[in-house]
């Protein structure tokens, strides 16, 4: 029996719905025709919506040629009797007919089935009497389904047919009974391309028609930023809730919330850059997080997913978008959002902010089924507070979402099918959260963060001069401390310490040791004597003219320069034309050391000019002058 349903009639608003006029029909795209895009009276682009009650309502849109006259859709109850069929028919509340931009005119349809039972399985088709689709299941949704699945992806935008069509098979056979496919803007390349519309359809293949689209606009459904002119093809291709906030017109259909089983999805428009001014800019955002405030308050349904083109967190540096963070980010952490999910950086990212120390915030994901892939750098995740989990490029990629039990799976896959991350965010009975990583591929290597250091000595810390060149004396065994776990920086260095800093550095070669030791001072059972006879024998040091060595009185720095000119083999340097340092005459002792080490950027002085000659060498600066004699100069021992 076929009867007429109520309709539920709806104008959508069609912001830029003029004909794209002359040029276009001269061939805009000429490839589209030539593509075959061009439709005939067999219904195709079915596609369905969401809807402000998935329970009870089914609202489809389709795209035919001009011709057709008496679209309509048919709904009948699931039936595997072929004759059983109890059709219900609902004529087309919408149809529009436009210039498509490539030759022809096309016509794109909508109609909406009311007074449905939730949770029930339904047969549709569209045609205009003569002409139709096949039958396809669809079920509505229900707040207490058992389970939910739902299909998500970033950028789809290029390569439909050649690269897409793996990535949206391998997504349903991996979730035919999903409710919906969540696509984070930017489904084409071309805003208003007939052809990339017409070629996302058909890789799309039964994805829209077996469940419900929500996609979120990208920038690359508009002609630019400065026209804020919407793709036609978009707004004819969908016909999606007009629940979301009015402050723009551009808001229409493109901010919009709706209920898929116990889940809430909310699609935001993220696009703020189309404002000519600053304050419409903010006005963007701020009324979006107002409505986002509103619609979560008291939500009945104990998931919420948000849906942006633009993401809260970069996987690029050129592409941050602070705005986002200072405004639409506080509402989603105050009303517990458990996943926001963005596209735009054609890059795999997914992580949480950190939020004193406790894995209860939402988890961010950036991701891309396209062919498109851009170069990762995560520092804009490091440098505002968070933390990435995984992240990855150069891999198309499908999210699969699940809910059961108080429990969301989230996991994601590149086309091939291998699993690249997974999350598990628990809603306990008696309230709260837990939100934890299961696993994924990790971070490449080179983007993980430098760790803060830490200090070996427990007198020094990170933040002190020469804290750099003390680690690396550490690490390298140049300087060892005391017993007591301390450095003593701003001890003076004295010369049988010194004698013993430099042979480290040279490598500890092995010493002959004389029968006697050549110094008066200096006994063979002394501390660091292998080192001070080292010094000796290799002319590093020679002592004073009455035969001591004075191993405990403190070097000064113009000594320490001529232990380290040695050191370094006493280059062939020229004694200086003019005085070093301002207390440095060009004829005092050591001057050309001291201008040595001056020219090789190992010893600055201080910034009045001076050297310091007499002055003793303090601990931490031993370790800075041997740093960037080594380290930075790449100057080594020349025994």
């Amino acid at each position: 029996m076929t009867t007429t349903c109520e309709l539920h009639l709806r104008r959508r608003t069609l912001l830029g719905a003029g004909t794209l006029g002359t040029a276009a029909v001269l061939g805009l795209d000429p490839a589209a025709r030539a593509a075959g895009s061009e439709p005939g009276l067999q219904p195709d682009h079915i596609t369905l919506n969401p809807t402000e009650d998935n329970t009870t309502t089914l609202t489809v849109t389709w795209r035919t040629s001009p011709e057709v006259q008496t679209p309509h859709l048919q709904v009948s109850a699931d039936t595997a009797n072929p004759w059983g069929f109890d059709t219900v028919t609902v004529d087309a509340s919408d149809s529009v007919t436009r210039d498509s931009g490539a030759g022809y005119e096309h016509t794109h349809h909508s109609a909406t089935a009311t007074g449905l039972q939730p949770g029930t399985t339904y047969l549709y088709r569209v045609g205009d009497g003569t002409n139709y689709s096949g039958w396809m299941p669809v079920t509505t949704c229900d707040p207490d389904a058992q389970r939910t699945s739902l299909i998500a992806m970033g950028d789809i935008q290029t390569g439909h047919t050649e690269h897409w069509t793996r990535v949206a098979l391998a997504a349903l056979k991996d979730r035919p009974q999903a409710r919906a496919l969540i696509t984070a803007g930017d489904q084409v390349n071309t805003w208003d391309s007939a052809a990339e519309w017409h070629a996302l359809n058909r890789a799309a293949g039964k994805l829209p028609r077996t469940m419900i689209w929500n996609p979120a606009v990208g920038n690359h459904e508009y002609r630019s930023t400065d026209s804020g002119e919407l793709s036609a093809q978009y707004r004819d291709q969908f016909d999606l809730p007009l629940n979301g906030p009015d402050d723009f017109e551009h808001f229409a259909e493109t901010v919009y919330y709706h209920d898929v089983d116990d889940i809430r999805v909310v699609t935001m428009n993220t696009y703020y850059r189309i404002p000519r001014n600053t304050a419409d800019e903010l006005r963007w955002l701020t009324s979006q997080a107002a409505w986002l405030d509103e619609i979560l308050t008291d939500s009945p349904r104990e998931f919420t997913i948000v849906v942006m083109h633009y993401p809260v967190y970069s996987s690029s540096p050129d592409r941050g978008n602070p705005e986002l963070r200072a405004y639409i980010e506080p509402v989603l952490e105050k009303h517990g959002v458990d996943l926001v999910l963005a596209g735009h950086d054609h890059a795999y990212v997914s992580g949480q902010r950190e939020m004193a120390g406790e894995d209860t915030g939402p988890v961010f994901v950036t991701s891309s089924s396209s062919n498109r892939q851009y170069p990762l750098q995560v520092t804009d995740w490091y440098d505002n507070g968070a933390l990435p989990r995984t992240a990855y490029h150069s891999r198309s990629t499908y999210q699969l979402i699940d809910v059961e039990d108080g429990t969301l799976s989230y996991t994601a896959k590149d086309s091939t099918g291998a699993v690249t991350d997974e999350w598990e965010i628990i809603h306990h009975p008696e309230g709260g959260r837990t939100v934890t990583h299961v696993g994924g591929v990790g971070i490449p290597e080179e983007h993980l963060p430098e760790e803060d250091p830490t200090s070996p000595f427990v007198d020094v810390d990170p933040s002190d001069e020469h804290f750099e060149a003390m680690l690396w004396a550490y690490d390298s065994g140049v300087a060892r401390g005391w017993a007591d776990g301390t450095y003593r920086p701003l001890t003076a260095v004295n010369r049988d310490a010194m004698a013993a800093f430099l042979h480290r550095l040279a490598g500890e070669p092995a010493v002959t040791l004389p029968k006697t030791s050549p110094f008066s001072d200096v006994a063979p059972s002394a501390e660091h004597y292998a080192a001070i006879i080292w010094a000796h024998q290799e002319g590093i040091t020679t002592g004073w003219s009455d035969g001591t060595f004075r191993p405990t009185a403190p070097i000064a720095r113009d000594a320490m320069a001529a232990f380290v000119y040695r050191f370094a083999g006493s280059p062939d340097a020229a004694a200086p034309d003019v005085d070093p340092f301002t207390d440095v005459s060009k004829t005092s002792k050591f001057a050309k050391e001291i201008a040595w080490m001056k020219a090789e950027g190992i010893a600055e002085g201080w910034s009045d000019g001076t050297y310091r000659p007499l002055q003793d060498v303090k601990r931490d600066a031993m370790a800075a002058f041997l740093y960037r004699l080594q380290v930075e100069n790449g100057i080594e021992y020349a025994g």
